[in-house]
């Protein structure tokens, strides 16, 4: 198997989004034949997360669905233990799995000179891939409900959380959408500063879609005595 058959099954697997997008930028850093040793810092800065419990997280997951294999390195002067990364299944072979996808070996008549263009498509298709996963980008669903929302903070954190809840069916959209209309109109009633008006993620962590309010009722004391 080739590094871009290894992407392929990385794409295709029931592997959380984190975890996939971590084997893309693991990918980047292969050498034909070699182990490879990015680090977590290197891997935040490729995949955009802003820790690394987030990455550990999807290396365990790869580890242990059987596509890569950890190695720990020596501690060397007090510093921070290195790892290295085998990719499983993936023979040495003609195509180097480097985003640059260069394709190495000779051409020798019309079949391999077809079989090497296919292989540099495949990893035209992979970088594609790669890309798409590491660009932010918001679901309409996600963007209408977040146009609701009374306090516009951490966009991106609440994008994962809604896009996440949605993937688990833990709620549909339209109790997103409704509850976050009730919670709008419950802070516009009450008049609510905004820096008490809880961050969309805490509101979505809180599955707070389901609160309830009590309808603010309208003092009407100064008509007693009117005629």
């Amino acid at each position: 198997m080739l590094i871009n058959d290894w992407r392929n099954l990385v794409f295709e697997s029931d592997l959380t989004p984190k975890a996939r997008l971590v084997a893309f930028a693991l990918a980047k850093y292969y050498r034909q034949g070699k182990e490879c040793y990015p680090s977590f810092s290197t891997l935040r800065d490729d995949t955009g997360y802003t820790n690394n419990h987030t990455i550990g997280d999807a290396v365990k997951e790869l580890q242990e669905a059987g596509f890569i294999r950890v190695r720990k390195g020596k501690i060397r002067n007090l510093s921070v233990q290195s790892q290295s990364y085998e990719f499983v299944g993936v023979q040495t072979g003609e195509v180097t799995g480097e985003v640059t996808g260069e394709v190495t070996g000779e051409v020798t008549g019309e079949k391999n000179a077809l079989e090497i263009e296919n292989k540099r498509n495949n990893i035209n298709n992979i970088n594609n891939i790669y890309k798409k996963n590491t660009k932010k980008s918001f679901s309409q669903e996600f963007e209408t409900w977040w146009s609701e929302y009374p306090r516009k903070v951490a966009k991106g954190q609440a994008e994962k959380i809604f896009s996440r809840l949605l993937e688990k069916k833990k709620v549909s959209f339209n109790e997103l959408l409704d509850g976050v209309k009730r919670y709008a109109e419950h802070c516009r009633n009450q008049n609510t500063e905004s820096e008490y008006i809880k961050h969309p993620s805490t509101w979505l962590n809180g599955e707070c879609w389901a609160d309830e309010f009590e309808k603010k009722e309208q003092d009407f004391s100064w008509l007693q005595g009117v005629k």
